[in-house]
């Protein structure tokens, strides 16, 4: 999909004499058109037919609430019908992504198609064209130049003032809690057999179910296709049947090798209260399979849950996290300039930076005349002069999206080396321990990739973010959809180490397209802090404010948490 923009939108819809109430109507609008694959013509198309099918009395003005019926009636009953499939009775294949079923919308970035990810095979390497030209702007776009709000707070978490944390000089200390050695000297991927593959999938399954074992005080799981009268409890990885996209009619369970030899059941969510599911996840069920075709849920059981373990901190930390694109469309980096004047302003102990630094989703980029290597390199060439005498720790974490690197997940850490102390590459996804406080991180936007496939209740009283977050802190998984996106290129092997998600954090960075939050999961501040640009226009940034103090626990009135623009 090409860049969807308001003024093309304006024209489809002058066209049938329609107009948009106001800015946030536009947004509506494209966060649909996105989630839906459509373009502007799509988009308008639908609306029209919409409006005629449901006799609405006709407004010249798409407001809000025309908006969010459009979505439920139009929209969403669409999806839903274009998901059903004949089903298959013994295969269950790999499925592709589909855009159609995210039926909760978010702010999102205007799509682009993907571009080929490779270097220009003879891109020219002229002597003039230095490190200055790529580094410094000539000009920056309207959209970007022209905004007033820079330095806004449009979101924020806890009650601790600003001006109560001071800035120590004093190093933070941090370790890993993954070592990224074993990984990094991995010289080939994506060479798995599909046995090798199924066999990892297996053996994160039987892990998960001895941790549900233990934690529900359960001997022994059923097989899911054995047929017997009384109740029972069983554990599998939920899977759709056939290549439908996944529904209440198409839920499969798939037992273990131990437990069930590998085999799928047909599950029956009808006498369940609620419940949220999504394909690969690993969930218990009670109930009963008659005919050994159809389980019949009637409980689902407890998660694997553990609150983060409490911190003290002993001294005062900042901390600034940012996600790419750090470019324009125009391949302007004016906002990754105006990011690094914030953090020498800021003067944070920690910097978190997210890709893609090198997006692959920028057409303009096989424009440039230097390989995308070389502009990456020109970048942190650039950060690193800027920011020389900070004691700020800087992390570099890669993005399945940036030209320049491996898109495997697990993503090794850049390669570009580093003298610099304070500046670090890191492989993504991770766990930092910093003086205490746990932080987690992951740049793959799993949250709209779970968002778009998971299923739930129609009376679930939480909301689709919250159930995908939720869900990741469950699994103990950065990547816990199975089969993955489409986009991701899943290393099986390093999966079931790097992925996982070995001890709760008090802090999980998950980026996405979808608006910024702050969400507080049963103990852990999950951040989405946007990317710091969106198209032509600036995006937001997140800081993190600490009050350290040994004698009292990290709570709400001693952290602040802000989503600031750029």
């Amino acid at each position: 999909m090409s860049s969807f923009t308001r003024e093309t939108l304006e024209e489809e819809l002058h066209i049938f004499g329609f107009s948009l109430e106001n800015d946030g109507c536009f947004e509506k609008v494209r966060d649909l058109a996105m989630l839906h694959g459509l373009d502007e013509e799509g988009i308008t198309n639908e609306f029209v037919a919409f409006t005629h099918t449901s006799k609405l009395k006709h407004n010249s003005q798409l407001t809000e609430v025309l908006l969010l019926q459009f979505e439920r009636e139009r929209l969403s009953k669409k999806a839903h019908k274009q998901a059903k499939t004949p089903l298959s009775k013994n295969k269950i294949k790999r499925e592709a992504y589909d855009d159609s079923c995210l039926d909760d919308s978010y702010n999102a970035f205007d799509g682009e198609t993907k571009k080929s990810v490779n270097s220009p095979a003879n891109f020219k390497q002229s002597g003039s064209r230095n490190y200055s030209t790529i580094t410094q702007s000539p000009s920056c776009t309207d959209n970007y130049t022209k905004r007033n709000n820079s330095g806004d707070i449009i979101c924020k978490f806890g009650s601790l003032a600003p001006k109560e944390v001071v800035r120590k000089e004093s190093d933070t200390k941090i370790s890993f809690l993954i070592p990224e050695e074993e990984m990094n000297r991995l010289d080939k991927f994506m060479f798995q057999k599909n046995s090798d593959k199924s066999m990892v999938v297996n053996d994160i399954l039987e892990e998960t179910s001895s941790l549900y074992k233990l934690f529900n005080n359960i001997e022994h799981f059923g097989h899911v296709s054995l047929p017997l009268q009384e109740k029972t409890t069983i554990c599998g990885r939920i899977v759709s049947e056939g290549e439908s996209k996944l529904n209440s009619s198409t839920v499969l369970i798939q037992g273990s090798l131990e437990t069930s030899g590998g085999r799928c059941c047909k599950l029956d969510l009808s006498n369940l209260n609620k419940y949220s599911l999504f394909p690969g996840q690993i969930v218990a069920f009670e109930g009963v399979n008659n005919n050994g075709r159809s389980f019949v849920a009637s409980k689902i059981l407890e998660s694997l849950w553990k609150n983060p373990e409490e911190v003290l901190l002993k001294d005062d930390m900042k901390i600034i996290i940012s996600a790419g694109p750090y470019a324009t469309n125009s391949s302007d980096l004016e906002p990754f300039h105006d990011l690094i004047q914030v953090i020498k302003r800021e003067n944070p102990d920690i910097c978190i930076m997210m890709g893609p630094f090198v997006d692959c989703k920028n057409q303009n980029l096989m424009m440039q005349n230097k390989s995308y290597e070389d502009i990456f390199s020109d970048m942190m060439k650039y950060l690193r002069q800027e920011v020389e005498g900070l004691h700020t720790k800087f992390f570099i974490i890669p993005s399945e999206r940036d030209a320049h690197h491996d898109m495997v997940y697990p993503q090794n850490s850049f390669s570009l080396k580093s003298d610099e102390k304070n500046l670090r590459y890191l492989m993504n996804p991770g766990i930092l321990d910093c003086d205490g406080l746990i932080l987690g991180y992951t740049s793959t936007d799993i949250i709209i990739h779970m968002a778009s496939e998971e299923i739930a209740s129609s009376n679930h009283p939480e909301d689709k973010v919250t159930r995908v977050l939720k869900h990741i802190l469950q699994q103990k998984q950065f990547y816990p959809l199975n089969p993955p996106h489409h986009d991701i290129n899943i290393e099986y092997e390093m999966l079931e180490y790097y992925g996982k998600i070995s001890v709760t954090p008090h802090i999980l960075i998950t980026p996405s397209d979808l608006k910024y939050f702050i969400k507080e999961i049963n103990g852990t501040l999950c951040i989405n802090p946007g990317r710091l640009a969106r198209g032509n226009a600036g995006g937001t940034y997140g800081k993190a404010l600490l009050k350290g103090d040994a004698k009292s626990k990290l709570n709400l009135e001693t952290m602040r948490f802000e989503i600031i623009r750029i």
